[in-house]
């Protein structure tokens, strides 16, 4: 077991490296790897949180940027393709959805085998994964804006919904 302490120290240690350097799922395992590595924690063992971390961040992301797409009416453009935004919102929206779901009434107690199980999670666990990274989705977004310009003729809403929406198509993008 991680110290508290040294958990969110190593948590924020990687997520700015996963942010700054890129390949998250990567460099935030390999900083986990070597902070717990000590601790006594597997190889194994450090992949699984790096990938309920890894879920967590995108479930938060899925949720705000489904919320973002479907309260933004204009098509996002690439190129000379207009994509309507609001059916890729309610896709989103319904895998967030799915996920709740599963940890409320699925009835296996984990998908996968052998090591690489993934357990169910109970529904507080699940709840708390969605809320957690949609406060922290905001708040990064909520730094951004206070910390551009006051001189831009920006409205806070129209910002976080282009922030959510560039964010999510970013992320979306690496796959």
């Amino acid at each position: 077991l991680v110290a508290p302490r040294t958990a969110l120290a190593t948590s924020f240690v990687a997520h700015a490296f996963s942010h700054s350097v890129g390949v998250a799922l990567l460099t935030g395992a390999a900083v986990r790897l070597r902070a717990y590595a000590s601790r006594g924690l597997d190889a194994a063992a450090v992949a699984r949180v790096s990938v309920f971390v890894a879920g967590t961040v995108t479930l938060g992301l899925l949720a705000t940027g489904a919320a973002a797409l479907l309260c933004t009416e204009a098509p996002v453009r690439v190129r000379h393709v207009a994509i309507a935004v609001r059916p890729v919102g309610a896709i989103l929206a319904v895998l967030v959805l799915a996920y709740l779901a599963w940890s409320a009434l699925g009835t296996r107690s984990a998908i996968g085998s052998g090591r690489w199980r993934v357990p169910r999670p109970s529904v507080g666990l699940a709840m708390a994964q969605v809320m957690l990274s949609v406060v922290d989705w905001l708040l990064v977004g909520t730094l951004l804006y206070v910390l551009l310009p006051t001189a831009l003729p920006l409205e806070y809403p129209a910002f976080l919904r282009a922030y959510l929406v560039a964010q999510t198509a970013g992320v979306a993008s690496h796959v």
